[in-house]
């Protein structure tokens, strides 16, 4: 129960540091600022609706599609008094699918047990998919982390390869110096639940990707896409056609707070009624448009109205500890694309060319994303002047 009260508490603190104004401190882990203005950035002094050339990024597909996936690992036993990692918050940026020859970004907070959290562990960790035998199936790149509080934040980039199907998502770790790997183990977690993940099959042609997703007229608060919108409000896009071939369909946003493993925005481990008001699950139209690319163009910018539904109410804490400054699961926004001629809506996915080159800095750039985080209805929230 002790470790539940801390994973509801730092979920909380996330919401809370993105819509309080006062107190832009960012939530874990850092968040790096970004080394360049996107060149993408949308401007509306020429209209919206139209096509734009767009920047185009450099990425080595030889070296991603090696990337540690051939990397010898040799296992161990897991020494579960040393190592006890009590649970897991997973969460994303960006969104929960994976797409076999596409970049996903994988970003987790890991809570080891009593005895690290005191201590400063360096430790090597790699994500490896297992099918549902316990067979390997693709590995990727390690990266190195400390373990400060009993906390240990990973955010990394990696490149998917694996055949379509059910897979486990195991991260390994190491002790750094050593030389074998040693499968996490996580207490109050059962990995063939919270850890079972879908790679789908390579995205058509003609599916856009999101450069860039942002409210007309308002800026995010520091550092994390939060927008606190009235009932009626537009949205900017950007949209990549890498492949430079014609796209015609159309564009659905919508408004998603879903406590799913398969959804995109929130895992079933945040939910608890016993302490948060208001936690439906909902995923909800709010607006639509239509949308064409010409063949050899790369870019799109456009914008679509919005309305915030009416019976859509806040979440908070029952006990009030918080006041009226914080809200809990507060939902985002995605864009869908339905191609002319078809009745399938799919994900606008995150343009991860860009992140693959400039670094991770890119990761958490409020002007580059495919989702608004934590939108916010006017009047949810009193904020300080």
């Amino acid at each position: 129960m002790k470790t539940k009260n801390l994973l509801l508490m730092a979920f909380t603190a996330i919401t809370l540091i993105a819509c309080r104004k006062d107190e832009p401190t960012p939530p874990e882990p850092p968040i790096p600022p970004t080394p360049e203005e996107p060149k993408d950035t949308i401007s509306t002094e020429k209209g919206s609706g139209r096509t734009i050339e767009l920047e185009e990024y450099e990425v080595d597909w030889q070296h991603w599609r090696k990337y540690g996936k051939e990397d010898k690992i040799t296992m161990q036993e897991p020494d579960l008094v040393r190592y006890k990692f009590v649970e897991a918050v997973r969460y994303s940026h960006f969104d929960h699918k994976f797409y076999q020859n596409e970049f996903k970004h994988l970003a987790n907070m890991f809570f080891t047990g009593q005895y690290t959290e005191n201590l400063e562990i360096e430790l090597e960790i790699r994500y490896t998919l297992v099918d549902m035998n316990g067979n390997l199936v693709e590995q990727f790149q390690p990266f190195t982390k400390k373990a400060r509080e009993g906390k240990i934040a990973d955010d990394i980039l990696v490149y998917v390869t694996a055949p379509p199907g059910k897979y486990i998502l195991q991260p390994l770790f190491r002790e750094k110096g050593q030389t074998n790997w040693t499968k996490m183990v996580l207490y109050y977690q059962d990995p063939a639940e919270e850890w079972t993940v879908e790679v789908l099959p390579t995205p058509e042609k003609n599916q856009p990707y999101a450069r860039v997703l942002q409210v007309v007229g308002m800026e995010p608060y520091p550092q994390v896409q939060c927008y606190t919108v009235p009932k009626d409000f537009t949205i900017e896009y950007v949209l990549y056609n890498p492949h430079k071939v014609n796209i015609k369909g159309e564009i659905k946003v919508q408004l998603e707070r879903e406590f799913k493993n398969e959804g995109n925005t929130l895992f079933p481990h945040y939910k608890d009624e016993e302490v948060h008001t208001n936690l439906e699950d909902y995923a909800e139209e709010i607006g639509r448009t239509q949308v064409e690319i010409p063949a050899g163009k790369n870019g799109y910018l456009g914008t679509v109205s919005c309305v915030f539904p009416e019976h859509i109410q806040k979440s908070v804490r029952k006990d009030g500890s918080h006041g009226e400054h914080a809200l809990f699961a507060a939902p985002d926004v995605y864009l869908y694309f339905k191609a002319e001629g078809t009745t399938e809506w799919k994900l606008i996915r995150v343009d991860a060319t860009r992140m693959a080159k400039m670094g991770q800095n890119e990761v958490n750039s409020p002007r580059f994303t495919n989702k608004l985080y934590a939108l916010s209805k006017k009047g949810w929230l009193k904020l300080p002047d």
